[in-house]
Parts: structure tokens; C-alpha cells; sequence
């Protein structure tokens, strides 16, 4: 069973590998750059002060998997969505999981109306699961993220946190 709750320090290490995974950083459309846990946890209070910031953890063990976050919310109303599964655990379903708990916890807990996303068009596997939760696609941005020197489009994806799925 997968659970949302705030950060922990034990989540550090795992979240350390998660902002210096190259690959994970690049899909994510983050520049990366290799950060000391000194640089991460800066990161973490910055998020935790101005942003939407959850961990994603499996419950029995309490082990944090990754992060879920909003960011650039505007005026209470809509935020974009950042997600991030350490590669240990991708492919096992747990972040639909617990994209479906925590925007039940946004609907419960928050004004915001709408979720925005940018995920690459290369993406499929995760362009799936936001189609499965409810997301629409609203707009492409053509040639907009270099990916290992060559241009990717972006998707732009939007869902209504009233409707259902």
C-alpha cells in the first residue's frame, strides 16, 4: 500500500538520489546538476515553504519512494504537477496510486481547481497513466525540450480536480 505524507529526514538519502539521477532528472525536464545532501535538503525546506511538497512512501515500511509536488500555484485556483518515483520502484504502479490519494487530499484540503502538467511526448508510459486520471491534453508545445541532443515536444495536460476519476 502506498501512502502521502510530509518529509521526513530519514527520506533524505533516497530523495539525494532522486535529484542526482541523471536520467530521472532529464525526463522530468530538470536540468541536471549534481547536488551535495546540503544542496537537497535547501531544495526540500524551499519547497516545503512555498510549494505543494508530499512524499510518496510504501506503508508497511514507511520507505519514501519518490515526491509528489504543485508548484507555481496561482492564486489558490490551479498549480502544476511534479512527480518523481525513484527508479527502484517505477514501473509498480505506485505512482497512479498515489496521484489518485493525493489529489483526494487536494480536493479535501485545498481551493485549487485545476492541475497543470508538462510531461514529453516521448513519455508514454506515464502520458497513460495521467489519460487513466482524468487528465486531458490541452496544448503541444512542438520542439521545446532538448533531450540528448535532439528537440522533444511537450505535452501539456490540465485536470479538473470536480470531475471525477
Amino acid at each position: 500500500m502506498i501512502t502521502i505524507r510530509n518529509y521526513k529526514n530519514i527520506d533524505l538519502n533516497i530523495l539525494y538520489q532522486i535529484r542526482n539521477d541523471e536520467t530521472l532528472q532529464k525526463n522530468l525536464m530538470s536540468l541536471p546538476k549534481k547536488e551535495s545532501y546540503d544542496d537537497v535538503v535547501k531544495w526540500i525546506q524551499i519547497k516545503q515553504s512555498k510549494d505543494i511538497f508530499k512524499i510518496i512512501s510504501i506503508e508497511e515500511s514507511d520507505q519514501c519512494i519518490g515526491y509528489i509536488q504543485i508548484v507555481d500555484i496561482n492564486n489558490s485556483l490551479f498549480g502544476k504537477l511534479g512527480i518523481a518515483i525513484h527508479k527502484k520502484y517505477q514501473n509498480f504502479g505506485y505512482g497512479q496510486k498515489a496521484l489518485k490519494i493525493f489529489f483526494n487530499n487536494l480536493k479535501e484540503k485545498t481551493n485549487l481547481k485545476k492541475i497543470l502538467l508538462e510531461v514529453l511526448s516521448t513519455n508514454k508510459n506515464a502520458i497513460k497513466v495521467y489519460e487513466k486520471l482524468g487528465f486531458k491534453q490541452i496544448n503541444i508545445l512542438k520542439n521545446h525540450f532538448l533531450l540528448n541532443e535532439k528537440l522533444i515536444d511537450v505535452i501539456v495536460m490540465e485536470k479538473k480536480l470536480n470531475e471525477k476519476k
